[in-house]
């Protein structure tokens, strides 16, 4: 689809979604930083098909997960090789 190139950033965008499927991760960004504490980086995921391969290919590391990540992974058997820590 071609847009002019008189066409904002707003109807990029509404164009963006209109095009998504349900395996699309996100118009805007796929991964966002959320900061660096000097021992940690924290940032966020869009898609949770993404969020889920990450936090498998990262079990060893993973720290301060939401209840729902822990849910998870505890479903999927992988429970027993995360490091728990207790969230902020």
């Amino acid at each position: 689809m071609l847009l002019p190139a008189s066409a904002g950033v707003n109807d990029l965008a509404k164009r963006a979604k209109e095009m998504c499927s349900v395996s699309c991760a996100s118009v805007w960004r796929a991964v966002e930083f959320v900061e660096w504490d000097g021992a940690r980086f924290v940032f966020e995921l869009a898609s949770s098909g993404q969020a889920s391969s990450f936090m498998v290919s990262n079990l060893k590391k993973l720290v301060n997960l939401s209840p729902e990540a822990s849910e998870w992974l505890r479903q999927k058997g992988h429970s027993g090789l995360l490091h728990q820590s207790p969230r902020r």
